[in-house]
Formats: structure tokens, sequence, C-alpha cells
């Protein structure tokens, strides 16, 4: 669901600072959801607790609406990564890598080595190529690839000795890995392990340096090579950001924060994650619109009295729209973002939006007179994308609620 807002007061068009709020667990009673990806088409997936049991499912929403697919059917099921024609991947039983064609399959285990105890894939890129981890026979943990759901899991070694840790977070579509290895200790161990980098999945992996601390950790990394993740530095931990897989890390900027995190990022170069501040006890979701700028806190972002409090940002797609976990009245539920104009420009008597949109996605203008309880109204319907930013002009008739969003839909 590509989604923009735009908030018109006083008659004139002017850009509003917020996202609408969904709350994907949408099935009776479904609680504690946790967002693992969101694609382009903003199909997500993760896991929550159903309403029938009281352990994780693999869970799949739909264009950020609901309601949920228990896809898992399994207690203790995941689901990490979706990629844009659908495919998912996760836990698919207790202690086996899983594979979905699509939210109606039903999951298959992934193919690993004989004597292999446990895998878990984390992500799939565009081509099928999937990562994460698995014991193999005789090391601990360590970073696997799949070339497709049908092939076998290869071992993607790790850092210093063989018996030495590994897991493998993410894959671009060019086929670059990121993720962290265990320098001097094998897994699992709390310290000291690294932000690691794959330039290909047959590569060695290579240390991506820390904030001047012992560890860190790379959590994801876009088609342009840029990385996110988290580091210590010689006071606490922050989020880091690497323009390669060959450059030093940074600090991710932030005001007012003991410790933050960022857990992912588009290509666009907005990053999301987490930080702890003074003056809210836990964590709370925040966004870089790019590695240059500091942290904001989405808290800030959504309507007020909306009765959400957003703890962390675990994906973003590259329309902006973000998912995660947070408070809704105080019980844990997943939640998706969905994201404001981009620009929006007064014409005379007329307002003129801006958008990005997709190739042949057919799009609707909707409009709402509040976003706490919103009952969108479609204006205008057969807005056809092309792939780059599309202008849309209305007369002031057009002007008679506050709220407008576009929505994928004839």
């Amino acid at each position: 669901m590509a989604v923009l807002i735009i908030s018109l007061l006083s008659g004139w068009a002017k850009a509003a600072v917020l996202y609408e709020v969904v709350n994907l667990d949408t099935l009776v009673g479904a609680t504690k959801g946790t967002v693992g990806t969101i694609n382009q088409a903003g199909q997500i997936v993760g896991w929550a607790v159903p309403a029938s049991g009281t352990l994780d499912h693999a869970m799949f929403w739909n264009n950020n609406a609901g309601p949920e697919s228990d896809i898992g059917n399994v207690d203790g099921s995941y689901a990490y990564g979706i990629n844009a024609v659908g495919q998912i991947v996760g836990l698919a039983l207790t202690g086996s890598a899983g594979f979905w064609t699509n939210a109606a399959s039903s999951p298959k285990v992934l193919t690993v080595p004989s004597g292999t105890a446990t895998s878990l894939a984390l992500k799939i890129n565009d081509a099928g190529q999937i990562v994460g981890v698995a014991s193999f026979p005789g090391y601990p943990n360590h970073a696997a690839y799949w070339t497709n759901n049908s092939s076998m899991a290869v071992d993607l070694g790790t850092l210093g000795v063989i018996t030495n840790g590994s897991e493998a977070n993410a894959i671009n579509h060019g086929g670059e890995i990121v993720g962290y290895a265990y320098a001097n200790k094998p897994n699992p161990q709390p310290e000291p392990h690294r932000a690691a980098y794959w330039a290909s999945p047959g590569s060695a992996p290579s240390d991506l340096g820390t904030l001047g601390g012992p560890t860190a950790t790379a959590t994801a990394i876009n088609d342009s090579g840029e990385i996110v993740g988290y580091a210590d530095t010689t006071t606490n931990t922050s989020a880091a950001y690497w323009t390669s897989g060959s450059s030093s890390a940074i600090v991710l900027g932030a005001v007012d924060c003991t410790n933050t995190a960022a857990l992912a990022l588009n290509n666009l170069g907005q990053i999301v994650g987490f930080a702890y501040t003074s003056y809210r006890a836990g964590p709370s979701a925040c966004i870089w619109m790019n590695h240059q700028q500091l942290a904001q806190d989405l808290n800030g972002l959504i309507p007020t009295n909306s009765g959400w409090v957003l703890n962390d940002a675990t994906a973003i797609n590259g329309l902006g729209e973000i998912g995660g976990a947070g408070l809704f009245n105080g019980q844990p539920h997943a939640f998706a973002l969905i994201p404001i104009a981009l620009n929006i420009t007064p014409i005379g008597g007329e307002f003129s939006l801006s958008f990005p949109t997709a190739v042949g996605v057919k799009y609707r203008l909707q409009s709402c007179t509040n976003l706490i309880a919103p009952v969108w109204n479609t204006v205008v319907t057969n807005i056809l994308g092309w792939g780059g930013v599309t202008n849309f002009a209305a007369g002031p008739t057009a002007v008679r609620e506050q709220f407008y969003r576009l929505t994928i839909g004839n």
C-alpha cells in the first residue's frame, strides 16, 4: 500500500508531519506482534500470538491493512523476510529454516547438511537468494546461504578461526551480505563479535570495525551497498552506518539519547531503529531521514492521543512505509506507519500533490477528517503510476476534508 497523507488547513495546502498508524494485530485477541520485513508492495511479515494460543506464530499482513494471515500454524514459527514477489523465509518448525512460496502456501524446510542441528532463514532478496544461520556439523552457529529455496545451505564462514560463530542478517539484490562474526570466541558468547561483510556468497567475511568499543553488528544493507547496524563506543552503544563494505563506521546522530540502534534501511537511505531517551521509559522507535541527519522520535510524528507508544521500528520499504512493534493502549502490538506527502504546492486556488509511484500500479486518492479513527472516502480513482514522481492537481471543491492519502487500487 503506497500511501501519502496530506493535511489541508485553513483552506490551503500545508504539509502535516504525521504518519497514520495501522494496528496490524487485527485478529480478535491477537497480540504481541512484531514486524520482520515490509516489501515494496506493502506486504508485511513477522509474528504474533494468535487468539487461540499463547506462543508466537509466523504472520502475514497484506498491504498494511490486514487481516492477519497465520502462515505458520505452528507454535514457535516466525517469518523474518519477504521479497518483492512475496516469497517468505523464517523459522517453519522449531529449529528449522523455512520457506513459503507465498502467504497462501504451506512452509517447507530448507535443506541443510546432514548433522546440522538447527537453522534459521532471516532474509531473501528478489533473486530468491536466502541468508541466515545454521549449526553446521562440527562447528558452532555459522552464517548460512541458500542459492534458492531448493539448494543446500552453504557455510559462509567467519572471522578468525573456524570455531568462531557468525550470522548473516541481510542480503541485497547484488548478493552482498552483512551480519556479525566472532573474532576471538565461539558463538554463543556475549563478547566480542564484529560487524561482518561478505562481498558475495563465495567470499570470505571482512571486519567492518566498531565505534571504538569491542562489539558491532550489521543489521541491513541496501542495493547501493550502504550498511547500518549498531556498535559499541567507549561509553555506550550507538546506531552505526557504513558507506560501503570497505568504509569505516560512523555514528548516526541522536540528541538526548543514551543507546541507539539502526535495524533497517531502504534504497533512499532512510534508516529506522530505536533509541533510549531521557523522557520515556523504554525504547522509542526512531527514523534517520539519511545518515547525515539526527534521529527523530516517531512518537512525535503520529497523531496525539492515538493510544500508541512506538517502541522500535524494524522495517522500512522504498515508499517510506515503516513496520515495528509498540504498545497500543498499554498492550503490545505490531504497527505499520503510513508516511506523509513528500511535497504539496499551492497553485492559485488549487493544490498540487507530488508523490512517488510504481510502474503500472493504479492508485486512488482518498480523504478523511481525522487520523485517530479514520473513515476514508475515495475522491479520485485510476491514477496510473509510472515509476517516478506523479503530480495531481485538484480545484478548491476538493478541499473538503482535512487529510488526504494515496492508496493502491482502482
